[in-house]
């Protein structure tokens, strides 16, 4: 018997997550706002409903979706903190403004928005750019784990040890002794490329080369790999160049391999 598919099955084909919202009426609506995928439904509608009305405009879906990344791919992929109201930052290919808070938490993330804590002062800039760093980092950690344990669990191997760092050309690479590095820039990124990337060099434990056996358990692992390499081949320069004017602030580390 086959299994239904969950938000998760249908997340991971569009590289996005879906935001759950209460309609106020009996109709459903999926609408994107600024590359992030949102539907509202009825309170009383079960999650199978809901995920066979997403499933049925995945083709729509889709097409936004890629027009945004398009036109989000032309602009430019200078990034300077100013700590002003028009500072955003791509998380996982979703757009967030950037807010700054004088207690709390170091950095909070929702839908939207992305919270620093940075009391004012004269270090305010600098203490800003530091946890905006540690937020991306700490959420490309936690994404990256959850994908490893998945795709180690499809293809029925583990790596020895895997790190996030700056690369200048590679999205991952796997090292003699099964240790993996993983590209910083992928946190900025549609979700599923970190997905993919994870699958990609997992795959590499079986197979060291880029032949017909490595791309079917590439495949095996992460079947709609296909569109996810596609796009990490054509924003590869973007993503790049995002990179290092995020890491390359002052005070901040450095970016390169």
């Amino acid at each position: 018997m086959i299994a239904s598919p969950s938000f998760a099955d249908l997340e991971r084909a569009i590289g996005r997550p879906i935001t759950r919202h209460v309609a106020r009426g009996r109709g459903m609506r999926l609408y994107v706002r600024e590359g992030a995928v949102n539907v509202s439904v009825p309170r009383d509608l079960s999650d199978a409903e809901v995920v066979s009305f997403v499933r049925g405009q995945i083709n729509w879906l889709r097409k936004h979706l890629t027009k945004h990344d398009t036109g989000h791919s032309k602009g430019a992929a200078e990034f300077q903190l100013a700590l002003s109201a028009d500072d955003r930052v791509p998380i996982f290919g979703v757009s967030k403004t950037i807010e700054l808070a004088s207690s709390g938490a170091p950095f909070v993330e929702n839908a939207h928005s992305l919270t620093l804590l940075a009391r004012p002062g004269v270090n305010q800039l600098s203490t800003a750019r530091k946890q905006l760093i540690n937020a991306l980092a700490a959420t490309h950690t936690l994404a990256l784990g959850q994908d490893i344990r998945a795709m180690s669990e499809a293809l029925g191997v583990s790596a020895r040890r895997v790190t996030i760092k700056p690369m200048r050309t590679l999205w991952g690479s796997l090292g003699p002794q099964n240790t993996m590095s993983v590209n910083f820039a992928l946190v900025f990124a549609p979700r599923a490329c970190t997905t993919y990337i994870a699958a990609h060099e997992l795959a590499h434990v079986l197979e060291r080369n880029h032949g017909p056996h490595f791309w079917a358990h590439v495949r095996r692992a992460y079947p709609d790999f296909e569109s996810v390499h596609r796009y990490l081949r054509k924003q590869h320069s973007f993503l790049m160049r995002l990179q290092d004017s995020v890491l390359n602030s002052p005070g901040l580390i450095k970016g390169g391999a």
